[in-house]
């Protein structure tokens, strides 16, 4: 895509939006600020690629610009002064708007201090030369390429280089960044930028920064339309060892195909990056997960999953020394979907048929028994109505009919 269409392009998105470049521009030019956009978007727009995340760049005061374009076309604005952001939505649509700036690193690892700065030192903080090109969008020279770093030319070399050798230990994430980049784009890191990324990693770049900003990536990773081939490149580098040795060889890609086998054998469609996640818990020893949670997603979801019981060697010895249903119930209900499609990993054949009873029929399959029933057939409230429950349920299991069930149910709430 040429600059021209570029610049159209980003008309078309800015439209789609509910504002006019014409506006925005107009409205830099008389606050006396000039206006970019940087980045993926003009690295993708020059690939040809659609627009993402359409960020808008302010040289000078991004507030000031900010609240003009409240006054002049109206929506709703969100200040952040304090990083020197704002966001602005002039209809649906939200726009984020930056002040350009750069960064100062305390330590290697550490997260940034932000100072203003000019588009030249902004363009200088950022992680690879493809990204650090930017589109003017107000004043004489709208429509022009900034360029100062090549990063046109190493797109057109289909190569990731960094802004100075000691990219990756400002950033260690910046790692994880060019796996994902470099995947999706078919971007290869130029030998330079592989010898800085290596030494980087066997040096201890990773281990200065928090295993929250790791996942993060990791995260951004496993979200990717097709994550594998920015994992084998992660692995290429030797990055999954140096969080943890036990994830050195880790091929989530099985995982995937687990799923797939689970959902035909009748569970669920689970998404991709739930199922890549339980890979790395799985490889992960039960008894040091706890000390890595940090890198499971935000929340407490993405910590609960972590931290869930996931297919070991015993689990499975178990299941394919079953000879009930009820025997195979209690041990995959405490499992998560992927959990589940986990155990496909095992090579156990008579995992199959027990996987495939309990997604078309175990994990449904209710008792006819309740605590009311139990509480007026005269069992004593606490343990052993829970003794009662669960000997119904594997009753249920294990095709007992109604009254059957309730036989079982009152001679364990009794005994």
């Amino acid at each position: 895509m040429n600059t021209a269409a570029l610049l159209n392009a980003v008309r078309a998105a800015l439209a789609q939006a509910g504002t006019r470049l014409e506006d925005l521009s107009a409205i830099a030019d008389r606050l006396g600020v000039r206006l970019f956009i940087v980045g993926g978007p003009v690295r993708d727009g020059l690939l040809g690629r659609s627009l993402r995340d359409l960020d808008l760049l302010v040289e000078g005061d991004a507030g000031a610009f900010a609240r003009g374009l409240v006054r002049a076309r109206g929506g709703r604005l969100q200040l952040h002064p304090e990083f020197r952001t704002a966001k602005w939505w002039p209809a649906d649509i939200g726009l984020d708007l930056a002040g350009t700036r750069r960064e100062v690193y305390a330590a290697p690892g550490a997260l940034p201090t932000v100072i203003a700065a000019d588009l030249d030192a902004d363009l200088l903080r950022r992680d690879f030369t493809v990204n650090a090109i930017a589109l003017a969008l107000s004043g004489p020279r709208i429509g022009a390429l900034i360029d100062p770093l090549g990063g046109a030319r190493d797109l057109a070399l289909e190569r990731l280089v960094t802004l100075h050798p000691r990219s990756f230990w400002d950033d260690p994430t910046r790692m994880f960044r060019a796996a994902r980049l470099g995947a999706r784009l078919g971007l290869s890191l130029s030998d330079d930028s592989r010898g800085q990324l290596v030494s980087a990693r066997a040096g201890g770049a990773l281990a200065r920064i928090s295993l929250q900003r790791v996942g993060a990536e990791l995260d951004r990773i496993f979200h990717e339309r097709a994550p594998m081939p920015a994992w084998a490149l992660c692995r290429a580098w030797g990055l999954p060892g140096s969080i943890h040795p036990a994830l050195t060889d880790v091929q989530p890609s099985r995982m995937l195909e687990a799923g797939a086998r689970l959902a035909a054998l009748g569970g669920p469609s689970l998404p991709p990056e739930g199922l890549l996640w339980r890979a790395l818990s799985d490889a992960v020893p039960p008894s040091e997960r706890l000390a890595l949670a940090a890198l499971a997603p935000r929340g407490r979801a993405g910590r609960s999953a972590w931290l869930a019981p996931g297919s070991t060697p015993q689990m499975l010895a178990a299941i394919s020394a079953a000879t009930r249903p009820s025997e195979v119930g209690w041990l995959l209900k405490p499992l998560t979907p992927a959990a589940r499609a986990g155990l496909l990993l095992g090579g156990e054949p008579s995992v199959d048929g027990w996987l495939a009873w309990w997604e078309r029929q175990g994990r449904a399959q209710r008792t006819v028994v309740d605590g009311g029933w139990l509480l007026a057939a005269g069992i004593a409230q606490g343990p052993a109505v829970g003794r009662a429950l669960r000997a119904a349920q594997a009753a249920a299991w294990d095709g007992a009919a109604a009254e059957e069930q309730r036989q079982a149910a009152l001679a364990a709430g009794r005994g």
